[in-house]
């Protein structure tokens, strides 16, 4: 993680429907490839991938906040984290 010089906090594109949209994109394909393998590792090894993202999305957060503060505060209350919501449009 790092912010670049002048950088915003961008809400448009796929960041309006969830703040970690490339996250959201890696979990859905994990999924269907675990429903593809068909096998038990693939079952075992979901499990450890979703924890290792759910990790790295709250450091992110963390990270997030103490940079754009309010802002962040503001489009975390507006926007899922992962999983799109028609409750927040």
């Amino acid at each position: 993680m790092a912010i670049k010089q002048e950088h915003e906090l961008v809400r448009a594109g796929p960041y309006r429907w969830v703040r970690h949209p490339i996250y959201a994109g890696l979990l859905v394909a994990l999924l269907g490839w675990v429903i593809t393998l068909g096998e038990v590792r693939g079952v075992i090894a979901l499990p450890l991938f979703i924890g290792g993202f759910l990790r790295r999305v709250a450091l992110e957060e963390r990270f997030l906040e103490e940079e754009f503060g309010a802002a962040y505060s503001h489009y975390r209350g507006e926007v899922p984290c992962l999983m799109p919501s028609p409750r927040h449009r």
